[in-house]
């Protein structure tokens, strides 16, 4: 095969695979008394996206984040077993408000965290995302697939 094939059949392997990554991250905007945050975040979706979430990744970018969407709301309890980052959890009722928050979560940690309520969604954010932003119970998420 000409090198110049070969170049072209790689940029089109690179190209389909970015397409297959793309529809795995999404927009997310939380409405708050100080206005709006803007993340992009990826979605865990399938139980085995929810079961490995954050495990082992070393950073998570500002406006970054992980939304797990639940499609029968129900009472969730998260752990941080094998994450290796402290993380904001966001509990989201299927209204798309914050129902509930747990604010820097301890890396490695089995302990539960509980919503405390039935919701439809967790949104994890880096560790202290939830008080640099002033987010609170209430606040409104949208932009997201799943919240309108």
């Amino acid at each position: 095969m000409r090198p110049l094939n070969l170049f072209f059949i790689l940029i089109l392997a690179m190209a389909s695979c970015n397409i297959a990554m793309a529809g795995t991250v999404t927009n997310l905007t939380i409405h708050s008394k100080n206005g709006d945050h803007h993340f992009k975040v990826e979605l865990a979706l399938t139980p085995e996206d929810q079961e490995q979430g954050l495990m082992w990744r070393r950073g998570l970018a500002g406006n970054g984040g992980m939304l797990f969407y639940f499609s029968t709301p129900r009472q969730i309890s998260m752990w941080m077993h094998n994450t290796v980052i402290p993380l904001d959890m966001v509990f989201i009722t299927p209204d798309g408000h914050i129902g509930s928050i747990a604010k820097n979560a301890v890396p490695y940690s089995d302990a539960q965290i509980n919503s405390g309520m039935e919701i439809s969604a967790v949104l994890e954010l880096s560790g202290g995302t939830i008080d640099r932003l002033s987010l609170a119970k209430g606040d409104v998420v949208h932009d997201a697939p799943y919240f309108q």
